[in-house]
């Protein structure tokens, strides 16, 4: 009887050992540090502990030049370039899930949108068409995706960038870089009203005010005499006013703008002279300038956001952490929090009437990228995903 309890104890040991290497041939682990990503465990990499993120869209090369809104349910709708089939990408959370959705696909579509989402909860997107170079806009409502051309620029000029708002009566407003130059369009009513706000500028971003008058920030560049200055427009009594926020900068770099329940206009901005982000507040008619954060890269990937209380809130990429960290930064008092959520770059941002901060942002993932975008030489793949502070 001894030797048969043995005899089984031994048989169970075995089989304990042997389940347990089969746990292990099945489990693979990465080092969090790696610039290599498995798309199974991204989401698990542990950032800042009020910050939840997660994957919205991953198929194929999506999540290019993403913009974000919410609803007045502060639920999140996100608008996104499908790089790999050139189509212009919805996505949006309806309270327990996401959904996808393809809203136009006509060519070469959807590099630069920007979404905002009106009092009916219908999203209006900005975009480019960049077979034709062309402004187009859409919104979708009850019946599905209206979508039309805004303008179609002369021989020579192309639309880069776009930016889109809406005013006290849910009129869309719409200002855009033409390659070079700046231009504004709004609706009236009955159609599109289109001004030529200057004939230089570049990497713009605009908003509204309470008093529906627009506020521009952009790049402002003359190569014949090697100047480089970030510059600011507003339209006040139907004339445009212009001043240099900041004289040296260094060439190009991402630039954002918001405004508080003063209007007075608040903007956040790479400056590539020396690699570091800046803020800048107009005081008395002056521009304040301080530095957020040095030494965070040359690349683009910055947004600002005023909420309600007047809190200042900064997402940036810092492109000196390969493949690129994400940090969310508070202005409190006289000085900046900061909190690191995620990785990769181009973030977005928007603050709920809950004082959540929403992010849509892409993610570099190791893929081999040939078949989802021809001929390309990259060594990644980007997925879209969103982050949420609550």
């Amino acid at each position: 009887m001894k030797k048969e309890l043995i005899v089984l104890l031994v048989c169970l040991i075995i089989i304990v050992i042997s389940f347990c290497g089969c746990l292990d041939d099945d489990v693979e682990t990465k080092d969090d540090d790696s610039d290599d990503y498995d798309d199974d465990i991204i989401d698990e990499v542990d950032f800042d502990e009020d910050w939840r993120s997660e994957t919205v869209d991953d198929t194929g090369w999506v999540g290019i030049d993403s913009a974000i809104d919410v609803d007045k349910s502060g639920n999140p709708h996100i608008s996104h370039y499908d790089q790999g089939n050139r189509d212009l990408k919805y996505a949006y959370f309806d309270g327990s899930h996401w959904n996808l959705e393809t809203v136009d696909s006509e060519g070469d579509i959807g590099e630069a949108s920007d979404i905002v989402v009106d009092k009916n909860e219908y999203p209006h997107i900005s975009y480019i068409d960049v077979t034709t170079r062309s402004l187009k806009y859409a919104v979708k409502k009850q019946s599905g995706w209206e979508i039309e051309i805004v303008e179609t620029p002369s021989a020579g000029l192309q639309v880069m960038t776009t930016s889109i708002e809406l005013d006290a009566n849910d009129y869309l407003h719409i200002a855009y870089s033409t390659s070079p130059g700046i231009k504004y369009s709004y609706w009236d009513g009955s159609s599109w009203i289109i001004e030529e706000v200057l004939d230089k500028g570049y990497g713009l971003s605009f908003t509204l005010d309470s008093n529906d008058d627009p506020h521009v920030v952009y790049r402002w560049s003359d190569p014949d005499e090697d100047i480089e200055r970030l510059e600011y427009a507003t339209k006040k009594e139907g004339q445009w006013i212009f001043a240099t926020i900041d004289s040296s900068p260094g060439d190009g770099g991402d630039c954002s703008i918001a405004v508080d329940s003063n209007n007075i206009p608040h903007v956040a901005y790479n400056a590539h002279i020396d690699e570091s982000l800046r803020y800048a507040k107009l005081v008395d008619e002056s521009w304040i300038i301080e530095t957020i954060s040095e030494d965070i890269g040359s690349e683009e990937g910055v947004r600002i956001f005023v909420d309600k209380n007047d809190i200042v809130h900064v997402v940036y990429a810092d492109y000196n952490n390969d493949p690129g960290t994400l940090v969310y930064a508070k202005k409190s008092a006289d000085s900046w929090v900061f909190e690191i959520f995620d990785r990769s770059g181009n973030p977005s941002l928007v603050v709920d009437h809950l004082e959540r901060v929403h992010v849509s942002h892409g993610f570099s993932v190791d893929e081999d990228p040939t078949q989802y975008i021809p001929d390309s030489t990259e060594k990644s793949i980007e997925i879209l995903k969103y982050s949420i502070r609550e």
